[in-house]
């Protein structure tokens, strides 16, 4: 199996950043008040980017702009010797 890796910190787990996105929170009542409870709805937007979740490195295409979907991901670790085999 392949693992991908943070050329930076080493950090196995990367995170997808969206941009112009609409989220709406239902808010509860509680015992201590307003409180907010599930998410209801996540609407529009799109992938700004995509980055190490432990040092915020964004990963970067050879043409220096962000990847921005999960298969380039993988190929453009591949090019930096950013993954092991195990």
């Amino acid at each position: 199996m392949r693992k991908y890796f943070c050329p930076k910190c080493k950090g196995e787990t990367f995170e997808e950043v969206l941009a112009d996105v609409t989220v709406t929170y239902r808010i509860i009542n509680t015992s201590d008040g307003p409180d907010y409870d599930e998410q209801t709805s996540c609407e529009g937007g799109y992938v700004a980017r995509i980055q190490c979740e432990s040092c915020g490195h964004i990963v970067l295409d050879t043409g220096d702009k962000p990847v921005t979907s999960l298969e380039e991901l993988a190929p453009i670790l591949e090019t930096v010797g950013a993954y092991r085999d195990e």
